[in-house]
């Protein structure tokens, strides 16, 4: 199976939590430019005494892509965790509930996040052991919630890298300083750098939205396995920077807290099943996406 939208496939009806975000903004417009009718499910339908609400909703979908939630990088206090909690497997239960009372079975696409996995290793799919600490935890409860969904829905979980676009994500914010001809290194820049490039984020959801054979869990992550110091290494080739900035990691800590971890650990993870179902990446390597940034490539 390709990797392109399908022909002979029928117009879907998706509706999307987080269509507002980074992500969910430029799924809705691949979604839209490829047939498809977006069914934004914003806070209201999540609020108490909205359930008749977004059971409507859901019931006008073909599919659901649950993509809300509060931003992670922001420090984690303790009221921030509950937010990320809330926002995340709170809002998903209220989700599942109105799947599972639907009149006709849906395709439900939940995200999750490589921070699922241990810092230790490479995992793939099949990798059995997560990871420790609060993210983990986090990634594991989100993901719980969704498969309760399997009663009424084909139920596909996406865990997703950093996501890189010109316009928003990690590559974005990495590019502020490229404005002053320098990139930034965190620490020695050895820790594993996940990344996905937006446009194989949208492409990828909705070839596993049209495999009816797409189930269970997925990485979406580049085949390419590179370090935060190599992904610096390609923004300077490319950008003809002159320095690199190393941010030592105890800074990194002093601002971000126990969010750190997120770009002072990271994870070596392969999206193997979704090359073995047959899908072609945009994107496969970080020198590849840095040419169709620079050379405004919209495929």
């Amino acid at each position: 199976m390709g990797c392109l939208p399908r022909k002979d496939r029928k117009a879907m009806k998706v509706a999307i939590t987080g269509a507002t975000g980074f992500v969910g903004s430029h799924l809705t417009k691949f979604l839209v430019a490829n047939g498809h009718t977006v069914i934004p499910l914003g806070r209201a339908f999540f609020a108490d005494g909205a359930e008749s609400q977004l059971l409507a909703a859901v019931n006008r979908a073909d599919a659901v892509v649950n993509l809300a939630g509060a931003p992670i990088a922001h420090r984690w206090t303790d009221s921030y965790k509950q937010l990320l909690y809330s926002s995340r497997i709170t809002l998903t239960t209220k989700l599942v509930k109105a799947i599972r009372q639907a009149d006709s079975r849906k395709i439900l696409v939940s995200a999750s996040a490589v921070g699922y996995y241990s810092t230790e290793g490479v995992h793939d799919e099949y990798s059995i052991e997560r990871g420790q600490g609060f993210l983990a935890d986090l990634c594991n409860f989100w993901e719980l919630e969704a498969v309760n969904a399997m009663k009424n829905a084909r139920v596909v979980i996406v865990r997703l890298g950093l996501v890189m676009g010109k316009d928003g994500g990690y590559f974005a914010r990495a590019s502020r300083l490229s404005r002053f001809a320098v990139a930034m290194t965190i620490g020695r820049g050895q820790q594993p750098f996940p990344w996905i490039d937006i446009r194989d984020v949208c492409r990828s959801i909705l070839f596993l939205l049209e495999s009816d054979d797409a189930k269970g869990y997925y990485n979406l992550t580049a085949p390419q396995l590179i370090t935060q110091r190599e992904f610096t290494d390609a923004v300077k080739r490319h950008r003809r920077l002159l320095l690199s900035l190393p941010i030592p990691q105890f800074v990194v800590r002093m601002v971000l807290g126990e969010a750190a971890e997120v770009v002072v650990d990271g994870q070596r993870v392969r999206p193997k099943r979704l090359l073995e179902a047959g899908y072609q990446f945009l994107s496969p390597t970080i020198d590849g996406f840095l040419d169709s940034i620079e050379n405004k490539k919209t495929k």
